[in-house]
């Protein structure tokens, strides 16, 4: 019998229970080794940013127990049809906006595009409209992960 999704999502890779969810917790962590990209080219943010950054994504990806890691790129220049971030259900990529951005504000917008993603996954219909059932999900679950992270990564809020 496998595991359903909200029963991977309840994990808590810090503290797992038992043999079977510290093997879930390894294999999940060594995927996300392999493949979270991240395309800073250093330009873009610095590489303690970087490798925050990309801590926060695994730790999100378990969280919301996805299906596909996702490919961040970082941008200079707002693109149409974005505010600070953007999901494309395509390619399964986010694009961050990055401007004097502090990293739990970047990480707060990779979380709430990294939702909608858990929502294509799941089959939600993908309404970015202010107010909608699929953007408030979003909001309160990246309030959410930003919270729980930073409890447990204390200079995550100092730059």
């Amino acid at each position: 019998m496998s595991w359903s999704n909200k029963y991977k999502r309840s994990i808590d890779c810090s503290n797992p229970k038992g043999f079977s969810q510290r093997a879930h917790c390894q294999g999940r962590k060594k995927r996300m080794d392999e493949t979270v990209e991240i395309k800073s080219f250093m330009r873009y943010i610095s590489e303690a940013k970087e490798d925050t950054t990309r801590d926060f994504v695994r730790f999100a990806s378990d969280y919301l127990g996805l299906q596909n890691e996702p490919t961040i790129e970082f941008l200079d220049i707002h693109e149409d049809g974005m505010t600070t971030a953007a999901y494309s259900p395509v390619d399964c990529s986010i694009r961050i906006l990055r401007g004097n951005r502090a990293t739990f504000d970047i990480c707060r917008s990779i979380a709430h595009e990294m939702v909608h993603q858990m929502q294509d996954e799941n089959g939600d219909e993908l309404d970015g409209e202010t107010g909608s059932p699929c953007e408030d999900q979003a909001n309160a679950l990246a309030g959410r992960m930003i919270r729980i992270y930073g409890g447990h990564n204390r200079g995550f809020y100092e730059e």
